[in-house]
C-alpha cells in the first residue's frame, strides 16, 4: 500500500490489561494496559511496570467492549489526539493528550511465557522549540506542530528529552523545519514540598531526524 498522507502519527503497545474496559458512552470506551518501562529506576536501578491508558471509538469501541478483558495480552496500535477539557466545577480549560486506539489484537490463550512488552511511537511534524525546564537539572520540553488535513487538526505535542540530546537540538533543527520523532510513553511523578504527589505521563523522546 502506498499513501499520500503528509505526516505520520502513529504508536504501538504490547501488554497486559489490567482491570475491565469501562464504556462512558455506547460509542466510547476506555481501559489500561500493564507494560514494563524501557528505563530504569534511578533509585531502585530496575524496570518498573507501568499503567498506560487508551481510548476507542465508535466500531473499534464497540469490537473492544466484546472482545477485551482483563489479564488479556494485546497488541494496539494507536494515534494521539488532542482535546480540550473542561472542568465543569470552575469552567477552567487545558489540553489533554489522548491515545486513541485504531486496531487491537488479542493474544492467544494457547500461548505461553512471559509477554513481550512494546512501547513506542512515531511522529513526523514541524519543529517549534526547545524550552529547558528550569526546575529540573537536563530536562527539555520540545514542541512539535502536526498537520495532517485529512484526519485530524492541527496539533502541539510536547516531548520530553533528557540529558545531552537536549543541548543540541536549537543548533542542529530549525523552526518549522520538518522532523520525525521516535518516542516512548513514560509515567513518572514529583514529591511536591508540601507532601502531596504529581502525576504526569510524558511522551519521551528517544530520537528525532
Amino acid at each position: 500500500m502506498v499513501s499520500t498522507k503528509k505526516n505520520v502519527n502513529l504508536g504501538f503497545c504490547q501488554g497486559v490489561v489490567r482491570g475491565q474496559v469501562y464504556s462512558p458512552h455506547p460509542d466510547v470506551v476506555m481501559f489500561d494496559i500493564r507494560v514494563k518501562n524501557e528505563r530504569k529506576n534511578p533509585k531502585t536501578k530496575k524496570r518498573e511496570m507501568q499503567i498506560l491508558n487508551f481510548v476507542a471509538k465508535d466500531e473499534t469501541a464497540k469490537l473492544i467492549k466484546n472482545s477485551v478483558k482483563d489479564k488479556d495480552i494485546v497488541f494496539v496500535s494507536y494515534h494521539l489526539e488532542e482535546r480540550v477539557n473542561v472542568n465543569p466545577g470552575n469552567g477552567l480549560t487545558k489540553f489533554v493528550l489522548d491515545r486513541v486506539v485504531d486496531e487491537v489484537y488479542v493474544r492467544p490463550k494457547t500461548e505461553s511465557g512471559r509477554p513481550g512488552y512494546m512501547n513506542h511511537g512515531v511522529v513526523h511534524g514541524k519543529y517549534l522549540g526547545t524550552t529547558k525546564v528550569e526546575s529540573a537539572d537536563g530536562i527539555y520540553n520540545v514542541c512539535i506542530l502536526f498537520e495532517d488535513s485529512a484526519r485530524y487538526k492541527k496539533q502541539h505535542f510536547n516531548f520530553v528529552v533528557y540529558g545531552v540530546l537536549g543541548d543540541t537540538l536549537e543548533k542542529r533543527f530549525e523552526k518549522g523545519q520538518c522532523v520525525a520523532v521516535e518516542y516512548k510513553v513514560e509515567k513518572s511523578k514529583r514529591i511536591r514540598k508540601d507532601g502531596r504527589t504529581d502525576y504526569f505521563t510524558n511522551l519521551v523522546l528517544e530520537k528525532i531526524a
